[in-house]
């Protein structure tokens, strides 16, 4: 379920717009939502070519680096394939923003009909799209980001940063959508909110993405002096079956001793399993810490620089 994040983030924005607008702006500015939302959402599907491919990439990238031994785990491929769809990804999604701000009166008419055409429907609706073009950079990176997550099996960072998108939009809506002017409040409003909410969720992104995480092996291990509880246990009933007699009956024999294998045999892969999930749920947080800055990833300038 959160590996769907990547393609739900815009549509539940904008289901979140239409909701918060029916509720506080009235039955012309909810209209206005329909062919907006249509023209937006719809028309964002032209830029779900940059998903597919840097999920592609970064897992092969991702393969490589692990079967790399010299590499030392620093996943320098992964690292580098990463930044480099991100900074295409923001360059896409300017150009897509300028066009689709560009064309939304074109696309309207078509959806709407000439002859049907409400003045304060289409203008809304107008107004909408274009400050949701505005956030299409946003957007698409945030889309590009999420996907990269998804090709390095980070499933769980797709779904914080739609919850958090989710959040903010929520409550840009019922601070804006209430406002009587054309140009803050009812489907602007709410344009105005989504933008913000996209924005944000990708200052959060490139935060997660460069913040240093604690590594395990900074913790106390089975190597070192603090012993686990389940260490314990291991020790004192390793090699137990052999040396003493059971005389409380076949079943409380029988039950003991398996008891005593299940813990025997399964503690060795408690911390290999804990850490095996433990770094696939957070491989992406801190994938860039140390060598790049929240900002410093979306430069374009060095898109080209990035190749070596």
């Amino acid at each position: 379920l959160p590996a769907i994040g990547v393609w739900l983030c815009s549509p539940v924005l904008s289901m979140i717009d239409t909701a918060s607008v029916g509720l506080l702006a009235g039955t012309a500015q909810q209209a206005a939502l329909n062919p907006a939302v249509s023209v937006t959402d719809y028309g964002a599907l032209l830029v779900a070519f940059m998903y597919t491919a840097t999920t592609n990439l970064v897992a092969g990238a991702v393969e490589i680096d692990s079967s790399d031994v010299a590499g030392g785990g620093d996943q320098p491929r992964t690292k580098r394939t990463l930044v480099t769809a991100l900074r295409l990804a923001l360059l896409v999604g300017v150009v897509f923003g300028a066009v689709l701000g560009s064309a939304a009166p074109t696309l309207l008419r078509m959806l709407i009909g000439n002859s049907s055409l409400d003045p304060t429907v289409y203008q809304s609706a107008l107004r909408y799209v274009q400050i949701r073009s505005l956030g299409m950079p946003a957007a698409v990176v945030i889309g590009t980001a999420q996907s990269a997550c998804l090709g390095m099996k980070d499933v769980k960072s797709p779904l914080y940063v739609l919850a958090a998108a989710a959040g903010i939009n929520l409550l840009g809506d019922m601070l804006l959508v209430r406002n009587a002017s054309p140009w803050l409040g009812g489907a602007a409003g709410a344009a105005w909110a989504t933008v913000f909410s996209q924005y944000g969720a990708l200052l959060m992104f490139l935060r997660w993405l460069t913040v240093k995480r604690k590594k395990l092996s900074d913790t106390p291990n089975l190597d070192g002096h603090v012993m686990e509880p389940m260490d314990m246990i291991k020790d004192t009933s390793k090699d137990v079956g052999k040396n003493i007699k059971i005389t409380f009956g076949n079943a409380y024999e029988r039950g003991t001793v398996l008891r005593k294998k299940l813990f025997s045999s399964n503690q060795p892969n408690v911390v290999e399993v804990t850490k095996s999930k433990d770094n696939k749920d957070a491989l992406a947080k801190g994938l860039l810490s140390g060598s790049h800055k929240p900002l410093s990833i979306l430069n374009p300038l060095r898109l080209a620089r990035s190749k070596s």
